[in-house]
């Protein structure tokens, strides 16, 4: 995999206890900025792979319970 193949999306914020995901769909905005800035500045070495730790605790969040109900 190299640099130029990452993608950015479901950017996920807790807020007061709920989540929250950026907006990735708002042009010209700062949002759009960002993503864009993200884009050209992140390499595969600023990343790793998802692993079974991040996986459990988004899924005991408490703001993930709420969506769930």
């Amino acid at each position: 995999m190299k640099d130029n193949d990452i993608t950015i999306w479901n950017i996920t914020f807790d807020v007061d206890g709920k989540i929250y995901v950026l907006d990735e769909a708002k042009k010209g905005t700062r949002v759009a900025n960002m993503i864009h800035f993200l884009l050209d500045n992140v390499s595969m070495n600023d990343i790793r792979p998802i692993n079974e730790f991040d996986i459990k605790a988004i899924l005991e969040h408490e703001g993930f319970k709420e969506v769930k109900e």
